[in-house]
């Protein structure tokens, strides 16, 4: 009997299907006691007549032989679309090879840049760098990258690693390589960032500031499209309710602690600590109605004047005060000289009296002597008269009677020197 070839080979496969099922099923099924599932497909089979067994036998073939077929034909037609489908195949595998070239050129670029044009490559959001493959060793097992401690951080699998430490991951088992970010952790800062809004009393104002910030969180920032304009949006908006929440007088009065306050303002607030933080506010400018601008400042330098003019009046109070102590020392001074003036001439007018009234005892004493008066009680009675101690009995006429009243000086009368 001859088979066209192309119907051969899936009667020999169903024939084949078959003779196995036979050479499996006949052990059991003519054993003296088969087991349960056996007894039932005994029990069955020898309940087929001749003809029923034939024709399920027939019925098996002809299904072997539709699905070995329908099998054969899909297979053919495979072929053809192969055929067909084959320059696309490897127009598609040509591309990805180059794909991959540039993938493996643009990994080994991200690794060995720095961090800041690291992330400037195409793929890269401003603060982190595209993804690429580690460069990995022993069959993929571990991995090494440089990472510039405080300045970057390198994430892989969702793990941040902030230092140049080796990595393991057992998937390299699987050829299934690492791949990482590179993010920036000290970016450069936002400059002239401008917000407007009305203050607590209701006046209209604009705040222009410029800040330095870091990278608090990476994964936070590897997973923006645009953190760049992210964080200069909520600055501006955080800076927008601190605007709100001050009055015009309270922002215009800068005493050195504005800036200070907006960054703490800025640190506490959820859209920006989530994934950064302020370092520190550069500049914060308040500006808009000159008038009111001009009228804050006005009251704030007359605020500021009036310490100093207290501090004026106290200090010219103090000098009038010194002032006159001086005046009252110069005049208890003066009064002091004059005193001790008086008093100097006073001793010398005195002196020049004594010297007088000696002058005029031994004039006294002399013309005593000659007339031949007692000296020595005249003397007596001069030196009394001279010191003012004499009594009244020692001027007698008895006493006296000797001197001639000619000869009697007057002692109270000036005398030439």
């Amino acid at each position: 009997m001859h088979f066209p070839p192309r119907y051969r080979r899936a009667l020999i496969r169903a024939f084949w299907i078959i003779g196995l099922c036979v050479v499996i099923g006949i052990p059991p099924l003519t054993a003296a006691h088969p087991k349960p599932p056996f007894t039932v497909i005994r029990a069955v089979v020898q309940s087929l007549s001749v003809a029923e067994y034939s024709l399920v036998g027939l019925t098996s073939a002809l299904l072997l032989g539709i699905i070995t077929v329908s099998r054969s034909i899909q297979h053919k037609r495979h072929i053809r679309w192969a055929a067909v489908k084959a320059p696309i195949i490897e127009i598609g595998r040509a591309q990805a090879l180059e794909r991959m070239k540039q993938l493996m050129k643009l990994a080994q670029q991200i690794s060995l840049a720095s961090i800041y044009d690291a992330v400037k490559l195409p793929g890269g959001n401003g603060l982190a760098s595209p993804l690429f493959e580690l460069p990995s060793e022993f069959f993929g097992l571990f991995s090494w990258q440089y990472v510039e401690e405080g300045a970057e951080a390198l994430i892989v699998d969702g793990k941040v690693i902030r230092r140049s430490d080796p990595m393991f991951s057992l998937a390299g088992l699987l050829r299934r390589r690492m791949v990482g970010r590179r993010v920036l952790l000290r970016p450069a800062p936002l400059l002239d960032l401008c917000a407007r809004a009305l203050t607590k009393d209701q006046l209209e104002l604009s705040l222009t500031v410029s800040l330095s910030y870091a990278v608090r969180d990476p994964l936070a920032v590897a997973s923006l499209e645009k953190p760049i304009e992210t964080i200069r949006q909520r600055v501006i908006g955080a800076v927008a309710e601190y605007i709100r929440s001050q009055t015009l007088l309270d922002l215009l009065h800068d005493d050195g602690t504005l800036r200070s306050r907006l960054a703490d303002q800025l640190n506490v607030a959820p859209s920006i600590r989530e994934g950064f933080s302020i370092v520190e506010v550069l500049k914060a400018l308040p500006s808009g109605d000159e008038r009111l601008i001009e009228i804050g400042r006005k009251q704030r330098e007359a605020e500021l004047m009036q310490p100093l003019i207290a501090l004026q009046g106290k200090n010219q109070v103090a000098a009038y005060a010194a002032e006159h102590q001086i005046e009252i020392l110069k005049s208890e001074l003066e009064n002091q000289r004059r005193t001790a003036e008086m008093q100097r001439e006073m001793q010398q007018r005195q002196a020049e009296l004594n010297a007088q009234n000696l002058q005029s005892i031994a004039a006294s004493l002399s013309l005593a002597a000659s007339t031949g008066a007692d000296p020595a009680k005249l003397a007596d009675v001069l030196l009394k008269l001279a010191q003012g101690t004499v009594s009244g009995d020692a001027l007698t006429p008895s006493a006296t009677s000797e001197l001639p009243a000619s000869t009697t000086p007057d002692l109270n009368a000036p005398v030439d020197a």
